[in-house]
């Protein structure tokens, strides 16, 4: 799933919630609802295990997702959310820590984000590997239109 959709899903969690706490718990646990929907990776990622090699497509388009995902967030947070700042950034964090948990734990496995990082692909596995995935390129388009939607909430 793309980061932009997961931060942007906590973003509207921080300004319906309302209360920091909250907004953080439910952005992290509506992070794992998300990645159950099937989203057009699980194959990169069971290929990436098996070689170590990340496709350049995949990178450009990780860097390209975190940039405009930055991007977005910062406009949010300074231009665009009078109210309810820390709800609404609270509420971005705790929708992107899982991946960035688990990114950490790609880059530097430890004894203490391994037992996270099952549980992770426990949840982002869940449907793709009882039935099939998505193709990516509609898993994106999908994610699109989720994330203009949600922009209609802000």
């Amino acid at each position: 799933m793309l980061i932009l959709t997961h931060a942007l899903t906590g973003a509207v969690i921080g300004q319906v919630v309302r209360h920091s706490a909250l907004a953080f718990i439910f952005g992290w646990v509506m992070h794992f609802v998300m990645d159950m929907i099937p989203h057009g990776d699980s194959k990169d990622y069971a290929q990436y295990k098996k070689t170590g090699v990340i496709p350049k497509w995949q990178i450009y388009q990780m860097i390209f997702d975190n940039v405009i995902m930055f991007g977005l967030m910062i406009y949010l947070l300074i231009f665009n959310v009078e109210s309810y700042w820390w709800p609404t950034f609270w509420g971005i964090l705790g929708s992107i820590l899982p991946d960035i948990i688990v990114a950490i734990h790609e880059c530097r496995p430890s004894k203490i984000t391994r037992p996270f990082h099952k549980l992770h692909f426990y949840f982002h596995d869940l449907i793709p590997d009882r039935w099939r995935d998505i193709r990516f390129r509609y898993a994106v388009i999908i994610q699109i239109v989720l994330i203009v939607i949600m922009l209609k909430f802000l």
